[in-house]
């Protein structure tokens, strides 16, 4: 009942495991935990996780959704290539995405709340699915390359001219043109 932390890379690369139940007490995944765990398609919680560490679940190709209710922070690379990852919805509660966080996934449509300030370098790099963003809060920042090489990304709400964003941060993406006419940048 005491654990609250697996030891970084406890199960990295182990390719046979295909679904994980963590347990209650558990409320951060160490970096690379699942790294690599190519046959890993589903993980459950028994309760809320605040923290998902950098580089957690990279390369987990066939992870297909993620339960982030409740999640605070994810770290840098978390879900890197995690090829099916298209199952992402975001609560009030996240608070920081990582870089490179979501780089490669398969994300179709993300909404960010009021809560996040900032999507930060590459975060949905190459997520060439993704058509549609909501952003809640006007301030946002958007880092270079956020959602570079979205090439359906054509749908971009809640950006204003008081949201920084970086000059290459829609980089190939059909919206390009259009916030940077929002933003004068």
């Amino acid at each position: 009942d005491t654990l609250k932390l697996v030891k970084d890379g406890a199960f990295a690369n182990c390719d046979s495991l295909e679904e994980i139940r963590i347990p209650k007490n558990v409320i951060i995944l160490s970096e690379s935990v699942f790294e690599g765990c190519g046959g890993l398609k589903e993980v459950e919680f028994e309760h809320k996780i605040e923290k998902v560490n950098s580089r957690a679940f990279a390369d987990c190709v066939l992870l297909n959704s993620f339960p982030v209710q409740n999640v605070k922070k994810i770290g840098d690379f978390a879900f890197m290539n995690c090829n099916e990852l298209s199952g992402v919805v975001f609560s009030d509660d996240i608070q920081e995405v990582g870089t490179a966080a979501f780089y490669g996934c398969a994300i179709e449509s993300i909404t960010f709340p009021k809560t996040v300030s900032k999507i930060k370098e590459s975060s949905f790099e190459n997520c060439k699915k993704l058509f549609q963003i909501g952003i809640k809060n006007e301030n946002i920042t958007i880092e270079s390359r956020a959602f570079k090489g979205c090439a359906r990304l054509d749908y971009v709400n809640g950006i204003s001219h008081n949201s920084n964003v970086f000059s290459d941060a829609f980089s190939g993406c059909p919206t390009e043109k259009d916030v940077k006419e929002i933003t004068n940048k």
